[in-house]
């Protein structure tokens, strides 16, 4: 089993904006990591203002973005709308209405599926305001169970 950072999480911190990188440092080296808590409320505004990302990171190039869609053709739903404070791409979904209702729920992408991902605040994304997710700071179950083992000996 591997010890210490891998290349891969050593490569998505570089992708983190820099408040970011030092904020899940701090979480790392206190033996913390953040969860996702709540549920969906339905109201779309995630698919109206999203970042997107690929192997090597949050999205900054519209070129990049064009290669993604060349790749992946399915990416063509998503406009670009601007960009964020750190400079990652902002996009909206072009198959969410204005009343937050996916026109093809069921063939919706894995990160629709899987929103929010834990590495958005790292990459100084946020969610939306009314959103019913929320993040929280936790000590990982593996952690508390090595200590109360050890407590126990």
């Amino acid at each position: 089993m591997e010890k210490g950072p891998s290349i891969r999480s050593l490569r998505r911190v570089f992708a983190f904006s820099l408040s970011g990188a030092l904020y899940y440092l701090w979480l790392k080296i206190r033996g913390k990591t953040i969860v996702v808590r709540g549920r969906c409320r339905g109201c779309g505004s995630c698919c109206m203002e999203l970042c997107l990302e690929n192997k090597d990171g949050w999205l900054r190039s519209e070129s990049v973005f064009r290669e993604i869609i060349i790749t992946h053709p399915e990416y063509d739903r998503f406009e670009i709308t601007g960009r964020d404070s750190t400079g990652f791409l902002l996009f909206k979904c072009t198959w969410c209405t204005p009343q937050g209702i996916c026109l093809h729920y069921n063939k919706r992408l894995d990160l629709c599926k899987k929103f929010p991902e834990k590495s958005l605040p790292f990459a100084g994304g946020k969610l939306p305001v009314n959103c019913g997710y929320s993040f929280e700071v936790v000590t990982p179950f593996e952690i508390v169970l090595k200590k109360e083992l050890k407590r126990r000996k």
